[in-house]
């Protein structure tokens, strides 16, 4: 016992009873005292812990919340800077393009059209004064130098535009000048410039007999003449026409017909479409015979798109799509491409399209491709979109604000580093175009699969976790590692083109006019479009005028609608038939007659005789050089 209690206990002893119970009951009202404000202690600590733990629980969702938010706040910002390029901005994805906004241009391989320069070339300069980014693009064997164009104009091709010939031949004039008799001809200059002749449409009126036959003079009409379009004035020619300057030219009809009222001819809008919808969708067997010839090609590239019709019952703003299926690139044969709509975006439409199917197809890496791919047994196999891959990186670089970098910067950014090395890739394989299959293969193993395999080693190397990187950025290295296995896949055949970009060609003239026409009103219009389209991308892949390749369909089939077609008709009716091309050189040479009086060859103008010749005699008073001349006799 301490000191303390003992002299405490002392001291109790010492006190009487009364005493003892006034201490006690002291110290029991302290005691009570000190019990409550415990048990209030008690309380305010664990209503404080509770407090802290949803304080500390608050606290975690809002991070959480702020880290979605500032990821969301990137993405925005992404879309917002993307938004204003595409409106703003260059619409191509070239290198030159992408660093010229920081003063900075330099060819690039995908650019077909840009033009080289040598290596010993004197050092450029942007406009803000400092030299131009040299990139360094390695110089690939057998490749040919683009030279320069120089001024002046190059002489016209006069195989595939007639020639009207006009001779400026002023002999009064020139009597003035040099004295009558005192010149004659040495040779003659000629100027060539291109002239469009006046549109002009006609009504061809077709007659037919009506005989009066025997004693009974019964009218007879032997000649069984069946129109082009039954209770319509419209002709093939001008059905064609229609529908070539809609996918074709981009042109919709309402201004198509505005134009023709303008030129004297009352078609409504409503009676455009209403046949030209009724004949197109009477292309079908062509198109269906096209499907078939695609895919019985063993390699064959696809890509969609999206498109809006207004009345195919469902919710507005729904999504429709238009899927494009073509021969490959590297395709020996004659190239094809097939347009279809479809309502959704679903694999179903790939099912049934590839159900008969055996071969590659390259495309992007929209999953429908892959879940074909493993349903296939086998049978499909899927390469991916080397171009695709590039865009990823490409959009990742216009997140950055380059104009207040340098160079050095700007090199060191990872998605200059992946774009230079697939602009690598691209300068090797831009060479292999004309080659066979396996001459094109043994130089990719041999010089493209070192180059890959450093591009994939470092995109590997880089996190796609890191906060660093821009949302784009990290997007962009996703998509390339989820997609290895399909980017490398090229390397496997030398008939699998590297990209889907033959697709994404075909696809430009429907996204022109989409921007145009902006919907479809009804789900037989937007099918019908698709056939139109089908039949021209498919004539321009094969460099036969498309028109006139929809003329011959439009007559050929309305000739034998009511007949059975096949196969050995259906061949006759692609663009590359001799059929056809008999068809065109015969209707060339009916236009030519019709204008035969316009480009018949002048007679060639001819020296003064010289009995005619009189001596030397100039005039007093020499005209100015310049005087306007007289019109050409």
């Amino acid at each position: 016992m301490r000191a303390d209690q003992e002299a405490f206990r002392d001291k109790l002893y010492t006190m009487d009873r009364g005493s003892l119970i006034t201490v006690a009951m002291e110290y029991y009202v302290k005691y009570n005292e000190l019990r409550l404000r415990s048990e209030a202690n008690d309380r305010i600590a664990v209503d404080s812990h509770k407090q802290y733990a949803e304080m500390k629980d608050m606290c975690e969702r809002l991070c959480a919340e702020n880290a979605v938010l500032k990821a969301e706040l990137e993405k925005e910002r992404a879309k917002y800077t993307e938004l204003n390029r595409n409106r703003f901005g260059r619409k191509t994805e070239t290198l030159g393009s992408m660093t010229q906004s920081a003063g900075h241009t330099e060819p690039d391989p995908l650019d077909e059209e840009a033009p080289s320069q040598d290596a010993d070339h004197e050092e450029a300069s942007s406009g803000n004064g400092r030299p131009l980014l040299k990139y360094g693009m390695p110089k690939t064997a057998g490749t040919k130098a683009r030279s320069r164009r120089h001024g002046g104009r190059r002489k016209l091709d006069e195989s595939k535009l007639p020639v009207k010939e006009k001779y400026e031949f002023h002999p009064d004039v020139y009597d003035r000048l040099f004295g009558k008799g005192n010149w004659s001809f040495y040779s003659w200059d000629d100027h060539d410039t291109i002239e469009r002749m006046p549109v002009q449409y006609y009504i061809k009126r077709i007659m037919t007999p009506v005989l009066s036959v025997g004693l009974e003079h019964v009218l007879v009409r032997p000649d069984d003449y069946e129109p082009f379009l039954a209770g319509s004035h419209l002709s093939a020619s001008l059905v064609a026409e229609l529908m070539y300057n809609k996918q074709g030219l981009a042109l919709p009809y309402n201004r198509q017909a505005d134009e023709y009222r303008r030129l004297g001819l009352s078609i409504s809008k409503q009676t455009i479409i209403r046949n030209v919808n009724a004949l197109a969708l009477g292309l079908m067997p062509v198109y269906n015979h096209l499907i078939s010839y695609i895919v019985n090609t063993e390699y064959n590239q696809c890509d969609e798109t999206t498109a809006e019709v207004i009345n195919d019952g469902r919710k507005p703003g729904s999504k429709s799509y238009m899927w494009v299926h073509i021969t490959s690139e590297h395709y020996t044969g004659h190239p094809a491409v097939v347009f279809c709509f479809e309502l959704t975006r679903g694999t179903d439409h790939l099912r049934h399209f590839y159900q008969d199917f055996i071969g590659y197809i390259t495309c992007d890496a929209y999953i429908s491709y892959q879940v074909l791919e493993s349903e296939s047994g086998g049978n499909i196999t899927v390469s991916g979109c080397l171009m695709h891959c590039r865009r990823y990186f490409a959009i990742a670089f216009f997140m950055n604000d380059v104009s207040s970098m340098t160079d050095d910067e700007i090199q060191e950014l990872p998605e200059m580093k992946v774009l230079m090395k697939i602009a690598e890739v691209y300068s090797v394989e831009n060479t292999l175009k004309d080659m066979t299959a396996e001459d094109r293969l043994a130089v990719r193993i041999e010089k493209e699969k070192p180059l890959m395999d450093e591009l994939f080693d470092y995109i590997e190397a880089l996190d796609k976790d890191d906060n660093t990187y821009s949302y784009r950025l990290q997007k962009a290295i996703t998509y390339a590692l989820n997609q290895k296995e399909h980017l490398l896949r090229y390397l496997e055949d030398g008939n699998i083109p590297i990209d889907d970009g033959n697709t994404e060609r075909s696809l430009k003239g429907y996204c022109t006019g989409r921007r145009n026409w902006l919907f479809y009103d009804t789900v037989d219009g937007a099918e019908a479009s698709a056939i139109i389209y089908t039949m021209v991308e498919t004539a321009r892949l094969n460099g036969v005028d498309a028109r006139m390749y929809l003329q011959y369909l439009l007559e050929k089939m309305s000739a034998h609608k009511n007949e059975e077609h096949s196969s050995e008709f259906l061949d006759t009716m692609m663009p590359w038939s001799d059929e056809f091309s008999e068809y065109e050189t015969d209707k060339k040479k009916e236009a030519m007659v019709l204008m035969e009086d316009f480009f018949r060859k002048p007679e060639k103008p001819r020296t003064p005789r010289k009995k005619d010749r009189l001596p030397k005699d100039l005039p007093p008073d020499r005209p100015p050089d310049k005087e306007k001349l007289p019109l050409a006799v």
